[in-house]
């Protein structure tokens, strides 16, 4: 019973949020929902079990197995309710950026929508336009590290990068909380790395070390050799489609941001009165 409990646990956290976040159903609801559990006077719906299985292909005994979970998780979010744990700052602060991420999330999938699929002609050119994925293809072995902008500012990375090209002697002279940060050896094809790290390898020359500025972390590659392995059309229509589609994603996702931004009114204030654009090095 005890491991079952522990391997039942591990999932508790998701749950305890969406309660937190969401109101115990009324009757009505319930009776559309197809009530199949309460716990603690909470109705939980064949539908929320649904959702939270989302498309994994379920049997009877993992759709019980996760009720369960889901029942263990309701009382524990109803104890917590009580006791006014929903009131603390930090779970305030962290289910109102839950809220935020999955309302943004969705509504730029909504928007974005389904995406055209290229023609072979476009592909084509989309090929020969992009040699460095393709016709001149490079696949990079390189290591990196990602350094947490609370452990390390970016322009301390910098000032350590200038007496040392060795992510081992980063880490070490970054001080005790980068020390356990993981160094990973890599070796990926150009086409399967997002398109700042791409544009640091081309700016870098075997044994040099790039920088990637991310929101929450700095990024910083160590390029060890590259090769070239010419990939012909055919065998790249497949990368090439995907590729074209998500670009296109992406740049239809960037206007509409542009646009929000134009209608909305954005301030800042205190330090942030003047916000700084931050580039990639």
């Amino acid at each position: 019973m005890a491991k079952m409990l522990t391997f039942r646990f591990l999932s508790l956290t998701a749950a305890v949020l969406v309660f937190l976040v969401g109101c115990q159903p009324t009757k009505d609801e319930a009776r559309i929902g197809q009530t199949i559990a309460k716990a603690a006077g909470v109705e939980i719906t064949i539908h929320e079990l649904r959702h939270g299985l989302g498309s994994v292909k379920t049997t009877p005994e993992s759709e019980r197995r996760f009720l369960e979970s889901m029942v263990d998780q309701t009382v524990i979010a109803k104890k917590a309710v009580e006791d006014g744990v929903d009131k603390e700052p930090n779970v305030v602060m962290a289910l109102a950026a839950a809220r935020r991420a999955i309302l943004a999330q969705t509504y730029a999938e909504k928007t974005v929508g389904k995406t055209p699929q290229p023609t072979e002609v476009e592909m084509k050119q989309y090929y020969d336009n992009n040699p460095e994925l393709f016709g001149k293809r490079r696949v990079y072995a390189f290591m990196d590290i990602g350094v947490p902008t609370n452990v390390a500012s970016l322009e301390k990375i910098r000032a350590v990068l200038k007496d040392t090209k060795s992510l081992e002697q980063l880490r070490k002279q970054l001080g005790a909380q980068a020390t356990d940060l993981p160094i990973r050896q890599r070796v990926n094809p150009a086409e399967e790395l997002p398109p700042e790290v791409r544009k640091a390898f081309s700016a870098l020359k075997v044994g040099g070390v790039g920088i990637v500025a991310l929101p929450n972390q700095t990024q910083v590659l160590e390029l060890k050799a590259v090769e070239e392995v010419p990939v012909p059309f055919n065998a790249a229509k497949g990368a090439v489609q995907r590729l074209m589609v998500d670009e296109l994603r992406r740049d239809r996702l960037e206007k509409m941001v542009v646009g929000l931004r134009k209608d909305a009114k954005v301030e800042y204030f205190g330090t942030f009165a003047q916000p700084a654009v931050v580039k990639n090095p």
